[in-house]
C-alpha cells in the first residue's frame, strides 16, 4: 500500500498564547506521518522562541520555522507551500484544532482513493459571553459529491468548506492561476477564499474523511476589532468573477450575485463604523470599483430579487451620503 505524508502549514503572528496547545495537540496525533511548517509573519511577541523551544523539546517531530516580514496570513500560507516536501498539504490556524486521529483519517482516505482533496468534517466552537457552543457545518449535500459540485456550491455562499488536505500540485496550479488576476500580489484580506474555489475547480476528485477540524471563533473578541482593510474583499470578488467568466459560463450568475452581496456587506460595515474608520475614502473607492464593474459587465440582469434590491440601495444617493 502506498505511503503518504502530509505537510501542515501554520501561519504565525503573535500567537504566543496558542502555540503550546497547537503543537502539543499535534504531537498527540495517532499518525506521525507529517511535518509542521510554521511561517512566522513578523511576530513581535515570543512566538519564535516558543517554536524554537519545541523544536528542541520534540526532536522526533519534524518542525520547520520560516520567518518573513509581516505580509499577512495569505502570503504566509503561500510561502509555506513553497517549503513543503510532501505531496499533500494541510493548512491549520494556531487557534484551531484537529481531532487526534485527523492525520490518520486523511491518509486512510488517500490510500483508498488517491483523491486530490480530502476534507474534514467541520465544527464551529463559538465563544460568546463566556459560553461555548458547538455547531457542525452542514455541507450542501451528503457525500459523495464531485469537486466541480464543490466549486459551484462555494461561489455564492459556502455550501462546502475548504478545511482539509489538498495535493501540492493542485495548490501550485491554483496560486499560479490566482496570480494572473492579482499580478501585484496584493493582500486583499481573503485571498485564500478565492484560492479555495480555484482548488475545487481544478481538482479531479474530492473525498470527506470521518475526522474533525474545529474552527474556534470568539464573538466578543471579533466584534471589538475594527478592520480598516475589510473593503478589499470587493477586489477579490471581482477576481472571482473574472475567473468564473473565463473558465465556466455556467457559474457567471453565481459569481455576479456573490460580488453584489460582498459590496452590500462592505457598505453596511462602513455605515456602521463610519465614525471610527479613518480611511473612508479607500472604502468608497472599493465600493465604486465594484459597482462600476457591475455596470460595465451588465451584471444587474444576473441578479435575483435580493441582489437587485441591494444594488439599487447602494446606488441611492442617500446611501452614499450616509457613508460619507
Amino acid at each position: 500500500m502506498r505511503e503518504y505524508e502530509i505537510s501542515i502549514i501554520i501561519p504565525v503572528y503573535n500567537e504566543e498564547k496558542n502555540l503550546a496547545q497547537c503543537i502539543e495537540g499535534l504531537y498527540l496525533q495517532t499518525s506521525k506521518a507529517f511535518e509542521l511548517i510554521f511561517i512566522d509573519d513578523g511576530s513581535t511577541d515570543t512566538s519564535v522562541s516558543i517554536i524554537n523551544n519545541y523544536i528542541i523539546q520534540y526532536p522526533d517531530l519534524s518542525i520547520k520555522l520560516i520567518q518573513q516580514k509581516n505580509s499577512g496570513a495569505a502570503a504566509a500560507r503561500q510561502a509555506g507551500v513553497a517549503q513543503c516536501i510532501n505531496e499533500y498539504i494541510m493548512q491549520l490556524d494556531c487557534d484551531d484544532q484537529i481531532a487526534i486521529d485527523a492525520i490518520e483519517a486523511v491518509i486512510n482516505q488517500l490510500q483508498q482513493h488517491s483523491a486530490d482533496i480530502v476534507l474534514f468534517n467541520l465544527e464551529y466552537e463559538v465563544l460568546e459571553k463566556g459560553v461555548i457552543r458547538r455547531q457542525p457545518f452542514e455541507m450542501f449535500k451528503t457525500t459523495p459529491f464531485t469537486a466541480y459540485e464543490a466549486f459551484l456550491n462555494s461561489i455564492d455562499g459556502w455550501g462546502v468548506h475548504g478545511y482539509g488536505c489538498f495535493s501540492k500540485a493542485l495548490y501550485e496550479q491554483a496560486y499560479a492561476e490566482y496570480a494572473r488576476y492579482n499580478k501585484e500580489g496584493y493582500n486583499y484580506l481573503n485571498n485564500d477564499e478565492v484560492i479555495t474555489r480555484i482548488l475545487f475547480f481544478y481538482a479531479q476528485s474530492i473525498e470527506v474523511c470521518q475526522s474533525t477540524y474545529t474552527y474556534k471563533y470568539n464573538v466578543d473578541s471579533t466584534t471589538k476589532k475594527l478592520n480598516p482593510n475589510k473593503h478589499n474583499i470587493i477586489r477579490n470578488s471581482v477576481i472571482l468573477f473574472a475567473f468564473v467568466t473565463e473558465h465556466d459560463s455556467n457559474a457567471i450568475s453565481l459569481a455576479a450575485r456573490s460580488l453584489m452581496s460582498t459590496i452590500w456587506g462592505v457598505c453596511r460595515y462602513l455605515i456602521e463604523n463610519k465614525d471610527k474608520l479613518e480611511n473612508k475614502a479607500e472604502w468608497i473607492q472599493s465600493i465604486q470599483i465594484g459597482m462600476q464593474y457591475i455596470a460595465e459587465h451588465s451584471l444587474y440582469r444576473q441578479f435575483d430579487l435580493k441582489r437587485k434590491i441591494q444594488f439599487l440601495l447602494v446606488k441611492l444617493l442617500a446611501i452614499y451620503k450616509a457613508i460619507l
